[in-house]
């Protein structure tokens, strides 16, 4: 989000982090039990259009500095639906929110969740508007990585949907053993000693929606809420075309 609001020209941005773990309702489960143990953008992008955010020192004024924390009464809200989402075409699922919610003070005015598998899809996305959320398969690789470009054994190899990253680019390296090759850079939240700076690339094959997929396999909490399908096609290196979400200022 904050990401999105910086390409829109919004200055000052530090939006409590802290909020959104600890506020986001997710009575179904989706991506984990909530709070510290997991949830998704797509609930995190509701609460945030029903309830706002406050800046991170004032959020800390209210609910402490104990990142465990329980969400301040006036902060919870008293469903995790917000919106109601017109599906597109093209799979997409677009939601926006109504002139008077909280969150359009914020500049934010709704979400999309891209077609699922669809690598045009993002990369038009990327291109013309910015970083993205993507859910990931990471596997045991991306604990140890530290520069150059990760290959597919650093994926979860069950294609596991279990992490959550903000994609912000593509693009290629030219000096490998494998000659040049074409890789996904992503943000992660393991702080900046991690990776290249906080950020990492991982390798992207010439077909991400074609040849690199995982037919019937079992996602993770991360994307899976209570009732949903245990098993779904999921493509792209390390899963990541198959959830991605956008927000909209």
């Amino acid at each position: 989000m904050e990401s999105r609001a910086e390409v829109k020209g919004m200055k000052n941005i530090g939006w409590s982090a802290h909020q959104i773990i600890a506020c986001t309702p997710n009575p179904k489960h989706c991506g984990g039990e909530g709070g510290c143990e997991g949830a998704t953008a797509e609930l995190a992008y509701e609460y945030v259009l029903n309830k706002g955010l406050l800046q991170e020192a004032e959020y800390r004024a209210q609910a402490g500095d104990d990142q465990k924390a329980e969400c301040p009464k006036p902060l919870k809200v008293s469903t995790e639906v917000a919106t109601r989402g017109i599906v597109g075409a093209d799979g997409s699922e677009e939601h926006r929110g109504k002139a008077q919610m909280a969150g359009r003070a914020l500049g934010l005015i709704g979400w999309t969740k891209l077609p699922e598998n669809k690598e045009d899809a993002i990369v038009r996305e990327l291109m013309a508007n910015g970083p993205l959320y993507v859910a990931v398969a990471a596997g045991d690789g991306w604990f140890d990585y530290s520069t150059g470009v990760m290959t597919e054994d650093s994926c979860d190899r069950d294609f596991i949907v279990n992490h959550a990253v903000v994609l912000f680019a593509w693009g290629v390296k030219q000096k490998t053993v494998r000659g040049p090759v074409k890789y996904w850079q992503i943000k992660n939240s393991w702080g900046p000693q991690w990776g290249e700076n906080g950020t990492g690339r991982f390798i992207r094959s010439d077909a991400e929606d074609r040849l690199r997929c995982a037919a019937g396999t079992r996602t993770s909490g991360r994307v899976r809420c209570d009732g949903g399908p245990e098993r779904v096609w999921v493509c792209g290196t390390c899963g990541i075309l198959y959830d991605v979400v956008a927000p909209h200022f």
